[in-house]
């Protein structure tokens, strides 16, 4: 009954960047931060206002969200940001200590997603911090055909991340 009512209205706020009002709603009702939001959904506040691209992924972020908590397509926060290039989340991310890697479906992590979508300097952030492998080229253009993802030259972004080369040498793709 009332529950529901307040998940419609904490939605409706995240989607219209009201962040008077999610602090609002959240302040009396702290775990709506995790739950999720729609019966046809998992998503979770957070995942909402990443999808949405608002301003306040970061406030939930900060107030506690689950970090780690996937998407109905298997990606987290971190793999969302990655995809869409926002390099103020992933580093918010980072520092609240992001720890789950994998996608649940295909076996692909963030750093993956960094290089499917040609965002070199986050690809390159997460290689640091993670010390994960790359895959081969050949991967990425199997990978990025399927999902019908915008032209990238991976044999040089792979490259370049394996000689560690700042960006600035990378050409324009």
């Amino acid at each position: 009954g009332n529950s529901v009512f307040i998940k419609e209205r904490l939605h409706s706020a995240i989607e219209r960047a009201d962040s008077n009002m999610v602090d609002s709603i959240l302040d009396k009702m702290p775990l709506l931060l995790n739950e999720q939001l729609t019966f046809d959904s998992k998503e979770t506040p957070l995942i909402q206002a990443l999808d949405a691209e608002t301003d306040i992924s970061g406030e939930l972020i900060e107030r506690g969200a689950d970090i780690n908590k996937a998407n109905d397509r298997g990606l987290t926060p971190l793999m969302m940001t990655c995809i869409r290039d926002c390099a103020d989340i992933v580093a918010l991310l980072l520092t609240f200590q992001f720890l789950s890697t994998k996608d649940k479906d295909d076996g692909l992590s963030a750093l993956d997603y960094s290089v499917l979508y040609g965002h070199f300097h986050l690809a390159k952030l997460l290689r640091t911090i993670y010390q994960q492998e790359l895959k081969s080229p050949t991967f990425y253009y199997a990978i990025g055909n399927k999902h019908s993802i915008r032209y990238v030259n991976y044999d040089i972004i792979i490259l370049h991340l394996q000689r560690e080369l700042d960006d600035e040498a990378l050409p324009d793709f």
